[in-house]
């Protein structure tokens, strides 16, 4: 039996009956990994035990609601203190395609250099009725310089080396909802390399709006201020992506809706 290496983190609130899809694509997976499930305070919990009962599963239940970044953290905090190496995010409704797994932990096994892998990301909103994929940057210096705009690895299709995290510490909550991009840039100034499998290894379904407009504010502020701390002066795509950050902060979010939909990008 192939030894068990990878970790999957993944925060839930009020999970509903999209958990149901969500674990049998991690069923799919072909090598093995321990889910680690941090339910963040719901109201409604479905039997956890019950739904994973055939899986290697670690629950972990917090008393009260404390949002993402901070539930990621009580998820982490158990995943460093139980040892494995790398760790995978998931978020309930996204869908992993059945090679996901292998194809990222080969490419970290195979590469010694590369400290975090993405991969190309569909997003699908059935309440609107499209989905349109991200084509980020497949090359480490691509993502160096996609960070300048924005995150270059969707947060929930990564897997990371747990060194990771030892070295620039737990997810920051001081840049809400946007924790994923806050840790990529850690790991860039860090010395870590990233990059992205250019093909479709996750299906993002968005069962909501992702955020709401006071969530996607913060959101645009917490980028704004990650660019202005992570600024390199001498390089034009710093100065390029907080003007692009600014723009978006006065563009209704269903003008950008309608360009995401047209060019079919992020």
């Amino acid at each position: 039996m192939p030894e068990l290496r990878l970790a999957v983190l993944m925060p839930v609130y009020n999970p509903g009956e999209a958990l149901h899809e969500t674990l049998a694509s991690l069923r799919a997976q072909t090598v093995p990994f321990r889910l680690y499930l941090v339910d963040d305070g719901s109201r409604a919990k479905p039997d956890y035990r019950a739904l994973t009962q055939d899986m290697d599963c670690r629950i972990i239940e917090l008393p009260y609601n404390v949002g993402v970044t901070r539930a990621l953290n009580a998820g982490l905090k158990v995943v460093l203190e139980e040892g494995l190496p790398l760790i995978a995010r998931m978020d309930n409704g996204d869908l992993c395609h059945p090679r996901r797994f292998a194809e990222q932990t080969r490419y970290l096994e195979q590469n010694p250099d590369i400290a975090m892998v993405g991969s190309w990301v569909t997003f699908s909103y059935p309440r609107h009725g499209y989905e349109f994929t991200t084509r980020y940057p497949d090359t480490a210096p691509g993502c160096a310089r996609f960070l300048r705009y924005n995150t270059p690895i969707i947060d929930t299709s990564m897997m990371v080396r747990a060194e990771v995290f030892r070295t620039v510490g737990d997810y920051p909550p001081e840049y809400p909802a946007a924790e994923g991009y806050a840790l990529e840039l850690m790991a860039n100034a860090a010395g870590y390399r990233m990059l992205n499998l250019p093909e479709v290894l996750l299906t993002a379904v968005e069962l909501k709006e992702s955020l709401s407009r006071d969530q996607r504010a913060a959101q645009l502020q917490s980028r704004l201020r990650l660019q202005w701390r992570y600024r390199v002066w001498h390089d034009i795509h710093s100065w390029l992506g907080m003007a692009r950050t600014l723009a978006l902060m006065v563009l209704p979010i269903t003008m950008i809706r309608r360009i995401k939909k047209a060019v079919k990008i992020s």
